[in-house]
């Protein structure tokens, strides 16, 4: 039923290009999609790294303690949020 939905939804998402031409392997990516993917993902490492060093200078230097595992688990969240995020966004124009 996923498989399913997901041929429904993926030629009218923007993130593939139709070429009926190929047959049963009509749905590839462009430039576009690609650049938009690449961004998306730049934009998510940008962030992940960027929290994982502020939580290193915090709990390395100012209370000096270990890391919580739910702290990372948060930070790996953003990043896959940010990635999402940046992903919708530049695919709305």
């Amino acid at each position: 039923m996923i498989v399913l939905a997901f041929f429904l939804w993926a030629p009218s998402s923007g993130r593939y290009a139709v070429h009926p031409e190929h047959g049963v392997m009509a749905l590839r990516r462009d430039e576009r999609t690609q650049a938009i993917n690449d961004k998306a993902a730049r934009n998510g490492f940008v962030v992940t790294i960027g929290a994982i060093g502020g939580i290193t200078l915090y709990f390395g230097s100012i209370v000096l303690t270990d890391v919580p595992v739910t702290v990372l688990s948060l930070v790996l969240a953003l990043g896959i949020l940010t990635y999402f995020v940046s992903d919708f966004w530049l695919r709305r124009a």
